[in-house]
């Protein structure tokens, strides 16, 4: 993951979550943290499709809750996921100021 300007982003919160009529299910959600090189890696991901979402803000518990999400759905990489394949996803932060402003709304 990289930041606007190009720059790795380290420590960064990933969700990756269902879409569809999954995206309730808690159980499918998994997080993710970037290392040095702004990469991330997430085992043992169900097949189906996904949004993956890079916080700016490393606490943001909501991200479970899919009316969270779906403020930031334009923000967000789809990312489907075949029969435990690896996939790669390019995903962009979303900046800490907008995470806090939406969680002051949420």
């Amino acid at each position: 993951m990289r930041t606007e300007d190009d720059k790795p982003v380290v420590g960064a919160t990933v969700t990756i979550a269902p879409v569809g009529r999954v995206a309730n299910r808690i159980d499918l959600i998994r997080l993710a943290y970037t290392d040095e090189a702004g990469r991330f890696s997430v085992p043992n991901v169900a097949t189906g499709d996904y949004q993956v979402f890079a916080w700016g803000d490393a606490d943001v518990p909501m991200a479970i809750d899919p009316r969270f999400r779906a403020m930031f759905e334009s923000r967000a990489a789809s990312l489907t996921v075949i029969g435990g394949a690896e996939s790669n996803v390019d995903v962009k932060l979303i900046p800490p100021d907008a995470v806090r402003q939406a969680k002051e709304r949420f």
